[in-house]
């Protein structure tokens, strides 16, 4: 699972939910 792994990663680094909202819609 890449793409869970990446969101991990913004998760760690405190992105905004919009970023990582955006990564699920692409």
């Amino acid at each position: 699972m890449d793409s869970y792994k990446r969101l991990q990663q913004l998760l760690d680094s405190g992105k905004d939910f919009c970023e990582i909202e955006d990564i699920l819609d692409a």
